[in-house]
């Protein structure tokens, strides 16, 4: 029998692992929940007598997926609850219409039911990462509810103009409705794009994302203009103020309408001194936002590296969390998560064949020729059925002891051999291969990290000593399993210059198509580099350079975990599709605008009046709805949090309304060609200021105002008065 004390008792002799096998494999069943439930309490009341001086924790894969499972489940019902009634709040605010707020909320409703019910398959179908339930809610949110705001804006724009529920419909769908389509479109071209990556913690949120955005376009597509056009009195709402009510009632409403309308004046004026300040000082404010998006990033570009650690992916503050890595600091990593080889035999050749027992001597040879020049393995760190003890002079009488066994059950036999074949037997059929017994697993405790380079490259020797192995035994192939796997990590940032590539080709084409202008496509790409810039700048030098602390106050920008691998490749795609879902909103308003007789500046400027304070809202609300990963407990969300949250605060607030307009002004008549635009009818930008008409009439609501005032005070305080002296009389 091999001699596993080393492996499992520390050098020191204080710690010890007992290792068990689940017979369900990597699944966190009901079964495996209800043995641990178990396990730890049979752990507690064991250990109950020594009085602190033995402690029992339950870890590994399975114990930590348990747990993470549930911590995500708690931040799900506990962030995204408050992000979801947060995000609705914003959405009131912006809309001002409890009604078509309802008609927002159907539209969220189906387009959570179609996804999920789309996604629930993909659980089965390959390896979901726990995070994926929170990034699909947060982008159902956030995508849904802008769409949202996109057609009901510009949809009560049309009713406040007088027009038929029928005809705003139809010019809702034909306006906003376009900006959705071509933002849906971009926005699952960058996800599927993540879809294609050979990792499953890459390829499900991809693909789940990709979920959202087609639900989130087609509810506010369908759903959206079906529930206006069947309840069109309850969703356009009251046409004019409370008529037959009582004066004052009615005289309220007045003041509360002049209120909003003086609100929305306000904002107008607002945007239309951006606008202005975007025309007259275009060259200033291009050079002086791109300076402000590049200088003082991308010089931290250059210690831009990533990090494979598995901290990053599991809950904060676990216990079995805190115990799996007391067990990497005590035993190594390639203790607690070994290396294996991976044997599988052809039928009807048996894993306890001699056949197969040889291959075997053959594989392990190689393997440990490959890594004599680095140190990475010996003999003695080889265990397994096939090469007990690290000596494979025991293969012979390891396979003569169990080949007169009889090959169905284990049971059987222990009832015709002798003890010790039937030892080898069981811990053959339960531990070592497979129950079927076509494969085996030969554990390798390599020496050095496989995170590392060196251990990339370990790895990549050892599949390369594998494949004459491999050529030599047709009916029996090996592989090599590491977990994380280096070597496909770094395959995929091998490649992500041509995901790179592709995405950006991608974004071109579909811009150019929906535009028909070179330039229009081509300044998108330009400003949406300086915004990733700017991100990816910003968290390196917070999580690779620690520029706000190692283990400080802040978790959430906590360096001690360095920046995640997998987030930086779900960022780039997230950022990218959500930064143009803005900028495709701005450029369908500048371009109807032109279309509509402005002429190439004063476009760009009413363009941005038309559709700054909806972006802003959108944003707002796109922030909201992914800030619950910054409070999550674990680092991978709290990663992707920033990266989101900061993206998006830039490309609001900076990129869209300032950078976008002003490199427009400068291009010019070259943001349309070689479409032929026709020619300006519209007054010039001044236009856009009130006239002096409408600054008399604002005087005039002000003093009727303050006349209602005073006539309500009289109301309230004189009439009491006077029947109080006339009672005295």
């Amino acid at each position: 029998m091999p001699s596993y004390a080393a492996a499992y008792l520390s050098p020191i002799g204080t710690h010890m692992l007992v290792s068990f096998t689940s017979t369900e494999g990597f699944v966190v069943s009901q079964r495996f929940k209800d043995f641990l439930e178990a396990l730890r309490s049979e752990l507690s009341a064991a250990l109950s007598d020594a009085g602190g001086a033995v402690r029992g924790l339950a870890t590994g894969g399975l114990v930590v997926t348990a747990d993470s499972t549930s911590a995500i489940l708690q931040d799900v019902a506990l962030s995204d609850g408050i992000t979801v009634s947060m995000s609705f709040l914003l959405l009131a605010a912006a809309l001002r219409s409890l009604r078509l707020i309802a008609v927002a909320f159907a539209s969220l409703v189906a387009a959570f039911g179609g996804a999920f019910l789309l996604a629930w398959p993909l659980t089965t179908a390959m390896n979901v990462p726990n995070f994926t339930t929170s990034l699909l809610i947060s982008t159902l949110v956030s995508l849904s509810l802008d769409y949202s705001l996109f057609l009901l804006s510009h949809l009560k724009g049309s009713l406040r103009r007088g027009v038929q529920m029928e005809r705003a419909v139809e010019e809702m769908l034909r306006s906003s409705g376009h900006t959705v389509l071509v933002s849906g479109a971009t926005l699952a071209a960058c996800f599927l794009v993540l879809g294609t990556q050979p990792v499953a913690i890459v390829r499900a949120p991809g693909i789940a994302t990709t979920f959202a955005v087609f639900f989130s376009v087609a509810a506010n597509l369908t759903l959206t203009p079906a529930l206006l056009l069947l309840f069109p009195r309850f969703c356009a709402g009251p046409a004019t103020a409370t008529e037959g009510a009582p004066a004052c009632c009615s005289h309220a409403g007045g003041y509360v309408a002049r209120r909003v309308a003086a609100a929305e004046r306000g904002t107008r004026r607002l945007w239309t001194r951006i606008a202005w300040m975007t025309q007259t000082h275009k060259y200033g404010v291009t050079v002086f936002l791109f300076a402000l998006l590049v200088v003082p990033f991308a010089p931290h570009l250059q210690y831009f590296s990533v990090s494979q650690n598995t901290k990053s992916i599991v809950p904060r503050g676990e216990p079995s969390v805190v115990a799996l890595y007391d067990m990497l600091d005590v035993f190594g990593p390639s203790r607690v998560t070994p290396a294996s080889l991976l044997g599988v035999a052809k039928a009807p050749l048996n894993a306890l064949s001699a056949e197969f027992f040889t291959s075997a001597a053959a594989a392990v040879t190689a393997v440990l020729s490959a890594s004599a020049s680095s140190g990475a393995l010996a003999a003695s760190d080889v265990r397994g059925l096939a090469w007990p003890n690290g000596n494979a002079s025991a293969v012979a009488a390891a396979v003569s002891a169990t080949s007169s066994c009889p090959a169905d059950t284990a049971a059987a036999c222990c009832a015709v051999c002798s003890a010790d074949a039937c030892a080898l037997r069981l811990q053959a059929t339960r531990t070592l291969s497979s129950p079927d017994g076509r494969a085996m697993l030969i554990s390798l405790a390599v020496r050095i990290s496989l995170n590392s380079d060196d251990g990339v490259v370990w790895a990549r020797d050892v599949r390369a000593a594998l494949a004459p192995v491999n050529a030599g035994s047709p009916n029996i192939e090996w592989f090599l399993l590491v977990e994380p796997a280096p070597e496909t990590i770094a395959y995929v940032f091998e490649h992500f210059p041509e995901l790179l590539g592709i995405t950006v080709a991608v974004i071109f084409v579909i811009l150019l198509v929906a535009f028909r202008s070179p330039a229009i496509s081509l300044r998108a790409v330009v400003t949406l580099c300086a915004m990733e810039i700017a991100v990816f700048g910003s968290a390196t030098a917070i999580y690779c350079r620690g520029y706000l602390g190692h283990g400080g106050v802040l978790e959430t920008f906590n360096g001690d975990v360095g920046l995640m691998w997998v987030t930086t490749i779900l960022a780039f795609s997230l950022i990218t599709g959500l930064g143009l879902d803005y900028d495709i909103f701005i450029l369908t308003s500048i371009v109807e605008e032109r279309e509509a007789g402005w002429s190439d500046s004063d476009a760009i400027s009413v363009g941005l009046q038309r559709s700054g304070p909806i972006i802003s809202w959108a944003g707002a609300i796109m922030m909201v709805a992914y800030g619950g990963f910054l409070f999550s407990s674990i680092p991978l969300l709290n990663q992707l949090g920033f990266f989101l949250v900061w993206g998006i605060f830039l490309d609001t607030f900076l990129v869209r309304p300032l950078l976008v307009p002003a490199v427009m002004h400068i291009l010019g008549r070259a943001n349309y060609w070689p479409r032929a635009m026709p020619v300006p009818t519209r007054g010039p930008l001044d236009l856009l200021a009130p006239p002096p008409a409408e600054e008399e009439e604002e005087e005039e609501e002000e003093e009727e105002e303050e006349e209602y005032v005073k006539a309500a005070f009289m109301d309230a305080y004189a009439a009491p008065a006077k029947q109080e002296e006339m009672g005295a009389v």
